[in-house]
């Protein structure tokens, strides 16, 4: 192939690397370790809800006593048997069942939390992945067009002299430095896609699904995964503070005794209803440090939903602008494109008119190849940072859309 044509090639832009095709996007988040510790989390906390607010079980008490009674000369033999209900507390059981609902709904939301920043993690390392492939395919191309300008060298090597050895050289090193660049970046990408394998816990080989990302649209700051957690977690203080007034009342029980006692040559017995009450002269201090510490928790998970609303529209705002940075950079590209087109054509004719050994339009071809591989990367960082800033919008996707598409149970 001649110098023109090798100059020709420089031109041509390297697209983006091809994928195969994988599972889809939500279906590979159904199996990973991470979802299924969430569910079996969420489980336990459902089946404990379940056993909030029972009675307690009855109480059963035996005594026997032997007496001596010196009035009648002998001994007397007692016996009792209480069978006791204690009560529950006002209000203790519906303070009980809020507690078991809020710890459910903390796990519901956990789950999403789970879900949301697990496609986020996954969506990135796919982007990242992609990324660094488009990188590494533009570098390779890039060496591969090297390659024939060298071998159009040869034929000159003779003619020109130091010249053209200065010029074979400094391709050589071009070149090398391109494929070291392609290594590196092949290696980056394996790593991406190793820990996004490990994420969603799929074998080594296994194909990964590509990238996806949520629709901006979908998306309000005030119900999220992390703001639905908040709520939560405020509901659950608040349910704990009832539980802890609930628990200052006094403990009740009834029950039902039963007495038989010998004396001399008979029994005498009988039978009577037992009521019972502790005396909470201490529990009064823990229901107010308490309702305190409830009140603390609040604000708290107050100042996480905020957080969260300001992070969300703060994450939509990036992916808008990343998007049309990725545009405006595409545009720019190709006007450089056309640009270098027009200077390839004046080096075209500047090497029509030279005698071998006296031009560097070989040396101006390697310039036009360092700018055109400039502007590509260009585009792949813009268009990088695009799919990175687009992934992290699945953190905000609301609870209900993000899990409807996820089986209840974890696949084996």
């Amino acid at each position: 192939m001649g110098i023109r044509a090798a100059l020709a090639l420089t031109l041509a832009l390297a697209g983006p690397a091809g994928a195969l095709a994988g599972p889809d996007f939500t279906a590979a988040l159904a199996g990973a370790p991470a979802l299924s510790a969430a569910r079996h989390r969420l489980d336990a906390a459902q089946t404990r809800a379940g056993a909030r607010g029972r009675l307690a079980d009855l109480e059963l008490e035996a005594m026997g006593t032997s007496l001596r009674d010196p009035g009648v000369g002998g001994r007397r033999e007692a016996y009792e048997l209480t069978l006791r209900q204690p009560l529950p507390r006002p209000r203790e059981r519906a303070s009980d069942r809020a507690l078991g609902a809020t710890a459910t709904r903390i796990a519901e939301a956990e789950l999403a939390l789970t879900t949301a920043d697990l496609a986020a993690t996954v969506a990135g390392l796919l982007a990242e992945a992609t990324a660094a492939r488009e990188r590494a395919a533009v570098n390779r191309g890039q060496a591969a067009r090297l390659d024939t300008a060298l071998g159009g060298l040869e034929a000159r090597l003779t003619a020109g002299g130091s010249a053209v050895l200065v010029e074979r050289l400094a391709l050589q090193s071009r070149r090398t430095a391109l494929r070291l660049a392609a290594a590196e970046d092949e290696r980056a990408a394996a790593d991406a896609e190793a820990e996004a394998r490990a994420r969603l816990g799929l074998r080594p080989d296994a194909p990964l699904p590509a990238f996806t990302a949520p629709d901006p649209a979908s998306i309000q700051p005030a119900e999220t995964a992390a703001a639905a957690l908040a709520r939560a977690r405020a509901e659950d203080a608040e349910a704990g503070a009832r539980f802890a007034r609930a628990s200052a009342s006094p403990a009740t029980a009834v029950g039902l005794r039963m007495e038989r006692e010998r004396m001399g040559s008979g029994f005498l017995n009988g039978v009577g209803l037992v009521f019972s009450t502790d005396l909470p002269s201490r529990r009064a201090g823990a229901a107010r440090a308490e309702a305190r510490a409830a009140a603390a928790e609040r604000e708290a998970a107050q100042a996480d939903e905020g957080a969260s609303r300001l992070l969300a529209r703060a994450d939509l705002d990036r992916a808008a602008r990343a998007a049309a940075f990725a545009e405006e950079s595409r545009r720019l590209a190709a006007e450089i494109t056309g640009r270098l087109e027009a200077e390839h054509e004046a080096v075209n004719r500047a090497f029509a008119a030279a005698r071998p050994g006296q031009d560097s339009a070989l040396l101006h071809a390697l310039d036009i190849l360092d700018r055109t591989t400039a502007a590509r990367l260009q585009v792949i960082a813009a268009e990088a940072a695009q799919r990175t800033s687009q992934a992290a919008l699945w953190r905000h996707v609301p609870p209900a859309r993000l899990l409807a598409p996820l089986p209840r149970e974890s696949a084996p």
